[in-house]
């Protein structure tokens, strides 16, 4: 009996010690997934400061080509996004970023009067999650539309900073 009880005793501290395994194991895996989700969130963010900066680049520039194109590439980026969001495939933290921050694309192209680079664009399969989530979000846009324009009556002057072009001189670029 007594080997009994020792093999009945090994068997139930094996499993402690698996469930306490399972449980450092799930730790583990949820800091991993915060992790990626900081490093998404990140990344989001720098492509986001690269588009926008192309953007305004292109819109200091007068040349309705490259304006197009810029804009192009940003509302392609924001399919992306759209897609993320909609689709569940970014953690929530990422979600509720990207939700916010297509809000704020939005709101500035109208204020910046961007929008009619829009016009056209924004039909059929191409961009389908971006019309689903401005048909979804509209009152969200539409409100940070308006504190933008409240904000300041001149935002396109306020938000205007001095940045070296690739030329090597100053000029002036609008940022978000």
């Amino acid at each position: 009996m007594n080997a009994e009880y020792i093999a009945a005793f090994s068997g139930i501290a094996a499993a402690a010690f698996a469930g306490v395994g399972l449980i450092f194991a799930g730790l583990q895996t949820r800091q991993a997934s915060r992790s990626r989700d900081f490093d998404t969130l990140s990344g989001i963010l720098e492509h986001m400061r690269v588009l926008e900066r192309n953007l305004a680049d292109a819109v200091v520039s007068g040349d309705e080509k490259k304006t197009n194109s810029a804009t192009v590439e940003l509302l392609n980026w924001i399919e992306l996004l759209a897609a993320g969001t909609r689709m569940r495939l970014l953690g929530q933290a990422s979600r509720e970023f990207s939700r916010d921050l297509i809000v704020d694309v939005m709101a500035m192209l109208e204020v910046y009067g961007l929008a009619s680079h829009l016009d056209g664009r924004l039909t059929g399969e191409a961009y389908k999650h971006s019309l689903a989530f401005l048909k979804t979000n509209r009152s969200a846009i539409e409100a940070r539309r308006s504190v933008m324009r409240r904000q300041d009556a001149d935002l396109p002057e306020r938000l205007t900073e001095n940045v070296s072009s690739s030329e090597g001189g100053n000029r002036q670029v609008r940022t978000n």
